[in-house]
Formats: structure tokens, sequence, C-alpha cells
């Protein structure tokens, strides 16, 4: 059969008839020839493919599997065991991250970290901002350092010093007569301003 040709028709096989293609022989399809598998494709060795490989339908690798070039994946990814990174991840705007119930936004608020129940740090320009989820917070600026509680009260080191916001009062009959404008911490360590 060397050198045979069939054009038109086909050479088939059946009842387990086979090919048997061996000491070098192979198998060249041109001039945009094709193959159909209506069954399984079974092979051991290299595959080495040139051009767009499109797979429908579920695919299984097992074993090592290297990626070299750019990977575009549209939906939903799921990876079972640990992954190691060699190099950085890229959020593209409006994309964030959730670990657990911990969500990393590059966007809200100038790039946010919220937790679970509330509790929120943020960057906004230069200032870096811890909140409770309850009210009470803290801000951080190259100038300032505030620390926020409940009902309007603040702590504040400036290069100035320290300022006390809102600070409670007491009068200076209450306290044994100590002079106005002063500050005076009672037993249990709480700061108040002493009024007339």
């Amino acid at each position: 059969m060397q050198n045979s040709a069939i054009g038109r028709a086909v050479l088939r096989f059946y009842a387990g008839g086979r090919i048997l293609i061996e000491d070098g022989g192979g198998v060249e399809i041109r001039d945009s020839g094709f193959i159909l598998i209506d069954g399984d494709l079974t092979g051991a060795g290299d595959f080495d493919w040139t051009g767009t490989l499109k797979q429908t339908g579920p695919s299984t690798f097992e074993g090592p599997t290297v990626f070299t070039g750019t990977i575009n994946a549209t939906g939903n990814t799921a990876w079972a065991g640990t992954m190691s990174i060699v190099g950085d991840i890229v959020v593209l705007p409006g994309g964030k991250i959730l670990a657990g119930n911990m969500l990393i936004d590059p966007t809200t608020n100038g790039g946010s970290i919220k937790f679970a129940g509330g509790p929120e740090v943020y960057a906004s320009g230069s200032k870096l901002s811890l909140y409770s989820g309850l009210g009470a917070f803290i801000e951080l600026d190259g100038g300032m350092a505030k620390i926020n509680g409940p009902g309007a009260r603040w702590l504040e080191v400036n290069s100035s010093g320290f300022r006390m916001v809102n600070l409670p009062s007491k009068t200076s009959a209450s306290v044994g007569g100590l002079p106005a404008g002063v500050v005076h911490a009672d037993s249990s360590g709480n700061l108040f301003r002493i009024t007339s």
C-alpha cells in the first residue's frame, strides 16, 4: 500500500481493527485536513500544540502543571490546597478580596479592610482611621493622632501638645476647693475639668 491514495471515500477499520504506526512512522494532516474523534483519546508522551485550543466541558489535570504567559479566566474559580504566589497580586478597579469574613476593598474610602462584626480600617488621603463599628474610632494623619469615644469626646495629640475635647466637669466645691481650670483625676482615674 506504499504511496496509496483514497479520494472521496472512507478507509474503515472495525471489530477491533486498528492502525499501528511504529519505527518512526507518523501521521501528517495538511491543507485544511481534520481529525474527528468520537470516543477516548489516550496517549503517553509529550503533547506539543501551537495555536488556539478550545476545550468545552470539564477538564481534569493530574500532576504538576506549568503555564507560561497570560491566563484569562471568566467565571468563578475554586482552588483547594495551598497557593503560593511569587510576584504581585493586582486587583483592578472594582475588585475586592474576601478572606473568610474579612473584606479588602481597594476603592471604598480610599481603601479599606472590613472585619466581621463591623470594625474597619480605612485610608483617606494621608489619614488612616480605625473604627470599632460601635462608634469609637482612632484617626492618624501627618500632624495629629486622635482617639474618639462615645459622647463626642476625644483626646488629640498634636505638635502643640495634648488636647481633650468635651472633658466632663466638676465644681470646685465638690472636690475640696480645687481652683477652677485645673484637671482632676478621681479615685477611679476619670479626668474632670474643675469649674468655679
